[in-house]
């Protein structure tokens, strides 16, 4: 039996057959493309299972010289695993006229590679081969599996995580839930996947969350975020976060998003409760006049309550930080708000202060700040919160009160000195009058009304000086320095212990009447804490210029200091420094100890406190 006759292997004849008549040219450009294609190009002989010829690609891929793929039969580099599915390959194309198909080959230094093979019948000086375009696919096929077995991993890790965990195609349909998620909702996966899920959304938010989700793939490479209402196993609807990310194959293209869910239920109906609390706080603030803020040291952010605009004018937005604020403080108590804030910060005092707001319309309200500090690891203040509180109506009120008491001080002062002041005094004078005249026959009544009239003396003196006490009657006539040692000396007499009073000489002309007299009332009232509650043996007073512009006034005792409950700022007398102080523009500081109480009362000059404008008083709305 005669071989058969071998194959011309030049591509070029392959040409010349097809179309006898092709012009040359073209024959070359078949072969420059045989040459260059970017995959491995096969003619295979379906008889001898020999290559007939093949290009450079096919032996980088396979890893043969030419000389030596020429002389190799299929077997060699089809492995013997592979190689019933590569005969029934073969028998396909035979039987069809083509195929396509992957399998594994085995490359001449012995590693395994994926390929794909494109197979079509061709028949060639009377014998039929296979023209196959071979592409090799290793490393796609490794890519698909690592994919593949990340996808199991990130599957098996999303069964386990106490989230909801679900992903989505670019058309928004679902086709991933994790256990979690399914045991949550009790859905199968048949039924969640596609659009089945939405039925356990609450109707009233799964057209927000269609909506949400649409203006996300309109921008498919942005992140999104929701809240809304899934049905539980159970019946019972649960709040869930949801935030989604998008997907991307590895061309870059969107493929859907992957998204987490995290019931928030107690959270958002503890964010409700706290809504309606808030909105119920607001509405007594406002009813109130009322002002709730949180000041952040650090960041020196002010939070407020909405009450702001109620009770100030201004909306918490133009409020954001210190300064801002104090800016809308009253020019004149500025300097006086600062130097509290200094001292509350050092040691934390929860002493009330006052001060005044101007409105946007110009005009004033007085304000009671009441601050708790709260404080860092280091035991600095990071935080102040606290209450502020329109007093403008019961400001005025106080004043009318206190003007309306002074007059009557006055008066009874008055009274005191020019009526029973004289009296007494006229008694006094007929009592030693008849004194004389009896002193020759009645010797022992003589010396009897002397004793009277030495008691009724000492009453004079008694009533003038409560006279004075009362009306500041030697304030008004002399000045703040001489009413000082006037009252230094009447504390000696009705007191029993020293008291001194030191004046810088020409402080009465730098003071008004008002700062004078509230002044003058703070001093009384300190020497008369100091007679009730120190135990001490002697007061002293001092009045003296400072820089700045400043005058103070000291009061110091070297008694036990003052017992926690008169020290109280509840207490009568010290709230009433505290609002005499607040009414000219002053700090009062007081400072108690065993070795003594010292109270300090600084006012600037350029606080004329006479001619402040007076508060103006708002109608509150019911």
């Amino acid at each position: 039996m005669n071989a058969p006759r071998p194959l011309d292997r030049r591509p070029e004849a392959f040409i010349t057959e097809a179309a006898p008549t092709a012009p040359e040219s073209d024959a070359l450009k078949f072969r420059v493309l045989f040459e260059n294609s970017p995959d491995g190009l096969l003619l295979l002989d379906l008889q001898s299972l020999l290559p007939v010829e093949f290009n450079e690609r096919l032996l980088r891929i396979l890893g043969y010289t030419r000389d030596q793929f020429a002389l190799t039969p299929v077997a060699e580099y089809v492995p013997e695993e592979s190689g019933p599915a590569f005969a029934a390959h073969i028998e396909r194309l035979i039987a069809t006229g083509s195929d396509d198909f992957e399998t594994r080959v085995r490359r001449r230094d012995g590693a395994l590679i994926d390929v794909h093979c494109r197979c079509a019948v061709l028949e060639t000086q009377g014998r039929k081969c296979s023209q196959s375009i071979v592409r090799d696919i290793t490393e796609q096929k490794r890519a698909a599996r690592e994919l593949r077995e990340s996808e199991r991993r990130f599957e098996r890790m999303a069964d386990i995580v106490p989230v909801l965990i679900w992903m989505s195609g670019p058309d928004g349909a679902c086709n991933y839930f994790n256990d979690t998620w399914l045991r949550f909702t009790g859905l199968s996966a048949q039924l969640a996947n596609g659009w089945g899920w939405l039925d356990c959304v609450h109707p009233a938010d799964a057209a927000r969350w269609q909506t949400e989700r649409e203006g996300n793939v309109a921008n498919p490479r942005a992140p999104f975020r929701a809240e809304f209402r899934l049905q539980r196993a159970d019946g019972a609807y649960r709040w869930i976060d949801a935030q989604g990310a998008p997907r991307f194959d590895a061309e870059g293209n969107f493929v859907g998003y992957v998204v987490c869910g995290v019931d928030v239920t107690e959270r958002a109906e503890a964010e409700v409760e706290i809504g309606e609390w808030k909105a119920r706080y607001d509405a007594a603030a406002r009813a109130t006049g009322q002002v709730l803020y949180d000041w952040d040291r650090s960041s020196n952010r002010i939070i407020w309550s909405s009450s702001t605009q109620h009770v100030f004018g201004y909306e918490p937005a133009e409020l954001p930080t210190r300064e801002q604020w104090m800016a809308k403080v009253h020019p004149e108590d500025r300097h006086r708000l600062d130097a509290g804030m200094d001292e509350f910060l050092r040691n934390g005092s929860t002493e009330p202060v006052s001060y005044r707001v101007v409105r946007p319309d110009g005009t004033h309200v007085v304000i009671e700040a009441r601050r708790l500090p709260l404080f860092g690891p280091d035991g600095a203040v990071t935080r102040v919160i606290g209450f502020l509180s329109d007093i403008t109506e019961r400001r005025i009120l106080e004043r009318e009160v206190i003007e309306v008491a002074n007059r009557e001080q006055v008066r009874i002062g008055n009274d005191l000195h020019d009526g029973l002041g004289q009296e007494l005094t006229g008694i006094a004078l007929l009592m030693k009058s008849i004194s004389s005249q009896a002193r020759e026959a009645y010797p022992q009544l003589a010396a009897e009304l002397g004793t009277v009239t030495d008691l009724v003396s000492h009453a004079v003196a008694s009533c003038r000086a409560l006279a004075q006490g009362v009306s500041a009657y030697t304030l008004e006539r002399g000045g703040l320095e001489t009413a000082l040692h006037e009252l230094a000396q009447t504390s000696r007499n009705v007191f029993g212990f020293a008291c001194t009073a030191t004046c810088a000489r020409g402080m009465s002309q730098q003071l008004d009447e008002q700062q004078a007299y509230q002044l003058y009332r703070i001093a009384q009232e300190a020497v008369s804490n100091a007679a009730k509650h120190s135990r001490g043996e002697r007061v002293d007073l001092r009045l003296e210029p400072m820089e700045g512009g400043r005058v103070r006034l000291v009061v110091s005792d070297d008694g036990q200091g003052i017992p926690a409950a008169a020290g109280s700022a509840t207490g009568m007398g010290l709230r009433t420094m505290r609002y005499r102080a607040a009414m000219i523009g002053a700090q009062l500081r007081i400072e108690s100890a065993p070795g003594g109480t010292r109270l300090t009362c600084t006012l600037r000059l350029d606080t004329r406190a006479g001619t402040q404008p007076k508060p103006t008083a708002r109608r509150k709305t019911r």
